[in-house]
């Protein structure tokens, strides 16, 4: 949020960074914000809502948790939490933004928290092959892409590897710490599973080829989705999963 965004008061002069992520130890989604204040008094009296939203992300607990100094920068994170009562009926957009709510001494400022799909996993469901195949059998091939990404575009971990089997090992110890569970391979290729808190599966396969120390190999990711408008929820989510920042 930029600092001439006003409140509903009419009051400016704070800067919001705010980001969306899973907690490592909790296993919960949080969201951290960074605000700085330049306006002419000490913020106080803060809370925070999200307004209803795709995935029915929710916070409570939020009264008081922040204080800025004039001048000063602060900072907080918050556990997230999911809510039926804070779902949409509407589709999702891509980005999928969550549009939080700020209440402080200086008023309410309504912004935009950008959040991907790797946030909303429902991280106390591990898939396996079994419930793999069975949601894969269940959505039509016509929804399934493919990404191709060069071994050189991967994160160090994956474009490091030196060898087709080496990748797959690879891939799979750092997408199980993001939540995303190793559910078996063949034929070169491996198996992963998540689901979303609102039960939508996330699932991939991929099959490296020609991996080597000059990092000259491909990776094929393929995907299949549940309903069309996450389509590219699903395609930001995996190359944010796979790839260096652009």
């Amino acid at each position: 949020m930029p600092e001439t965004q006003a409140s509903n008061k009419g009051q400016a002069g704070l800067i919001v960074r705010g980001r969306f992520f899973i907690d490592e130890q909790s296993k919960q989604v949080s969201i951290e914000l960074e605000v700085t204040n330049k306006s002419a008094q000490n913020i106080t009296e803060f809370d925070l809502k999200f307004n209803k939203n795709s995935f029915k992300l929710s916070i409570t607990g939020a009264v008081n948790k922040l204080q800025v100094p004039q001048g000063q920068v602060g900072s907080v994170t918050l556990p997230c939490v999911f809510n039926s009562a804070s779902a949409s009926s509407e589709a999702p957009s891509c980005p999928f933004n969550v549009q939080v709510a700020m209440k402080t001494s200086l008023g309410v400022f309504i912004y935009k928290v950008p959040c991907m799909i790797s946030c909303l996993l429902n991280t106390q469901r591990q898939l396996t092959l079994s419930d793999y195949q069975q949601f894969w059998g269940k959505m039509k091939e016509a929804s399934q892409n493919t990404i191709t990404i060069p071994q050189s575009s991967l994160y160090g971990g994956y474009s490091q590897s030196g060898s087709d089997d080496q990748a797959l090992t690879n891939l799979a110890t750092g997408l199980n710490a993001n939540f995303i569970t190793f559910v078996g391979s063949a034929n070169g290729k491996s198996f992963f599973g998540a689901m979303t808190e609102n039960n939508l599966p996330f699932l991939f396969e991929v099959q490296p080829c020609g991996f080597s120390g000059d990092k000259s190999g491909v990776l094929s990711v393929t995907y299949r989705v549940p309903v069309p408008p996450v389509k590219q929820l699903y395609n930001e989510a995996i190359n944010f999963l796979l790839t260096l920042p652009a």
